[in-house]
């Protein structure tokens, strides 16, 4: 080190302690050796420009010489020579080099670096600004005095926590509860941007590596204890959106539901058919033949019932407008007590639900829908694997019923050709289930709509969309509709698509998808009105519509009017596409993160969807990951197939580059 790094570090019985910074090179990080007990650690120090009293020349190796030096400046310099410099400063700056030639007679470097270190050491007397010695007032000095007996309390209350690290890092164990208070505190001062605890923005100054306490030095340390893994959103958790419910939020959730007196039982053997470990469970159905058709049967949980308008509850669903579905976290658009308990249509537990029933032909035609309000109980849990699988196999996997299984996709397949017919564009592009809990790596799981189950349940939520919305239309009923015009030179005709290539060609020729409070077309779908309605648990425009036809059915006043309706819908909206955001954000990182550990250097598959404005760069998408890519690929054409290796992969910096293996 050299003696511009000049410390006095004063000896405790927990190690050594920085006290005063003599003088430093500005912005340079100190390394000292710290001995502790079971070990030699190595801290990292960032002292700040205050600290700063002069540029010395003297180098020294090792710490005892610098503090050696600092002694020498002590003995040369006596208590005396300090009250001269007062005289001599007392009204005007003063020169260090004029102050060294008046005390030592002499002013080269070594007699510099004494009066620089004399003068520092004496209780904060002088500071040295642009060569020149300035007097501090003694309300300056009482003021640093002060601001230094703090400093000292919290190095106290840090240095436990350091000597835990110094002790992990030599390998010997550490108790739990040293480790705890601190992992929560820096939690705590991650997540609230204007959250003040001094002793962990000293501890941050010390350990950091910045010049400020900064939250990636909090995400470090977290890491470096095992208590976080090192793949956090720092921004994501700063927003707030990952905050646990309020305590007067979850208090307003009622135990019991407002329902109608005398509400009937349906008793269907409803079944739910959903991913393998589904956050909440919002729709089941039911298939049964009629004489010339099928009768679809959609039940749709009624958080409705369970969340009161415009009460404490519902506001904070309204800013929130959906649940975040992130790779790492759930945070839903309803707490867990209503969307996982009390409104969700969990198996064998008897809920209250709006049900549809839908009548259709032989070709897949409705004939006619009715909705009612009924309490149902979902008999069955299937997940799309199971389905699909005893599609495949002809074989029931467990309770699957494969007769209603078999029902249900011959009816929404034929539904699908219906809608293809009424100029309908069914896009179903690759897609993945991903999911990273802490500390348990990435996992990537296929998820396409093309498979029988999903693509299914997705065609039995639109019947049931396309009925709401054709109940609502007649009843004129102010719901938040969804509508979109006709493509305009759509390069397919209308159809199901499922290769990349021509869902992405048929995207970028529909026009936007607008909500409205009265019925329009969506022509993309095929259907003349249409209302989302199947998602209350997950999706605030739903609920909104469930409340608006609960009342219709009941007889009661409409809780919302056409402006009303909008207006609740903008502020849902503002809050689900932040929650978006965040949602997109993670998945690309964490696809990113899935690749930098699998697939370094091994080939993968892309299909061109769209030429890129850079020379000879194109958009590719892999389907494996659902994601999409540039390349330079010159000769390729939308549609081709190329094997790309990886070649540079940086999650946190969202970079990825592939490159043709051929």
């Amino acid at each position: 080190m050299t003696a511009a790094q000049v410390v006095l570090v004063q000896a405790e019985d927990a190690g050594l302690q920085v006290g005063r910074c003599l003088a430093i090179r500005p912005g340079q990080p100190l390394r000292i050796e710290v001995r502790v007990p079971g070990g030699v650690g190595t801290r990292t120090l960032r002292l700040d420009r205050s600290a700063v009293h002069a540029q010395l020349n003297a180098r020294c190796e090792t710490l005892d010489e610098a503090e050696a030096l600092a002694a020498a400046a002590r003995q040369r310099l006596d208590h005396a020579d300090i009250e001269t410099v007062w005289t001599l400063v007392e009204d005007r700056p003063t020169g260090l080099g004029e102050v060294t030639q008046l005390l030592l007679g002499a002013a080269d470097s070594a007699a510099r670096d004494t009066t620089a270190l004399a003068l520092g050491l004496d209780d904060d007397a002088f500071y040295l600004q642009l060569g020149q010695l300035h007097r501090r007032s003694a309300e300056e000095r009482a003021a640093l005095q002060a601001q230094r007996a703090q400093d000292a309390a919290v190095r106290v209350e840090v240095e436990p926590w350091l000597s835990s690290l110094d002790l992990r890092r030599t390998g010997a164990p550490v108790a739990k509860e040293r480790l705890a208070p601190w992992i929560g505190r820096l939690q705590t001062w991650i997540v609230r941007p204007d959250a003040k605890d001094p002793a962990v923005e000293r501890l941050l100054t010390l350990r950091g590596r910045h010049r400020q306490p900064h939250p990636r030095d909090a995400a470090e340390l977290l890491t470096e204890v095992g208590a976080w893994d090192g793949h956090e959103d720092l921004e994501l958790l700063r927003t707030g959106l990952l905050a646990p419910w309020p305590d007067e939020v979850l208090a307003a959730a009622p135990d019991q539901p407002d329902l109608p007196d005398g509400l009937p039982h349906l008793d269907l053997p409803f079944a739910t058919i959903d991913n393998d470990d589904p956050h909440e469970v919002d729709d089941a159905v039911f298939a049964e033949r009629q004489s010339d058709g099928v009768r679809l049967w959609v039940a749709i949980a009624s958080p409705a019932s369970w969340v009161p308008k415009d009460g404490v509850l519902d506001r904070a669903a309204q800013l929130r407008g959906t649940t975040l579905y992130h790779p790492r976290y759930v945070m839903g658009m309803l707490p867990d007590s209503v969307a996982r308990d009390r409104a969700s249509l969990a198996t064998g537990r008897r809920r209250p639900a709006l049900v549809f029933s839908i009548d259709l032909d032989s070709q897949g035609r409705t004939r006619t829908c009715e909705v009612r309000e009924a309490t149902v109980v979902a008999a069955h849990a299937w997940s799309y694997r199971r389905v699909d699988a005893s599609l495949a196999s002809g074989v029931a996997d467990g309770d699957v019923d494969l007769a209603q299984v078999r029902l249900l996709v011959e009816t929404c397949l034929a539904s699908e050709q219906q809608r293809i017919g009424a100029g309908a564009y069914l896009l179903y592009k690759p897609d993945v289930e991903l999911r990273a809990p802490p500390h348990q790596g990435v996992t990537v799981r296929p998820a396409s709509q093309t498979s029988p189950g999903r693509r299914m349940i997705t065609e039995a939520m639109v019947l049931c969309g396309a009925a709401a919305g054709r109940i609502a239309a007649q009843a004129r009923l102010p719901l938040p509709y969804r509508s979109q015009a006709k493509p305009q030179g759509a390069p397919l005709p209308p159809g199901l698509y499922t290769t990349p290539a021509d869902v992405f060609a048929v995207f970028r020729a529909l026009a936007p998808a607008r909500t409205t409070t009265s019925p329009e077309p969506h022509a993309m779908m095929g259907i003349e009105a249409y209302a989302q309605v199947t998602s209350p648990l997950r999706r605030y425009g739903d609920l909104l519509a469930q409340r608006q036809l609960l009342a219709h059915l009941r007889g009661q006043p409409l809780p919302y009017s056409a402006t009303a309706v909008a207006e609740a819908v903008a502020t849902a909206e503002s809050g689900a596409q932040e929650r978006r955001h965040w949602q997109r954000r993670g998945d690309r990182y964490f696809k990113l993160v899935w690749l930098a550990a699998h697939a370094s250097g091994r080939p993968l598959t892309l299909q061109v969807v769209r030429p890129l404005t850079g020379q000879g760069q194109v958009l590719g998408f892999l389907p494996d990951l659902a994601l999409e890519v540039s390349v330079h690929a010159p000769h390729a054409q939308v549609g081709d197939w190329l094997e790309v290796v990886v070649r540079h992969v940086h999650p946190s910096a969202g970079e990825l580059s592939v490159s043709p293996t051929r």
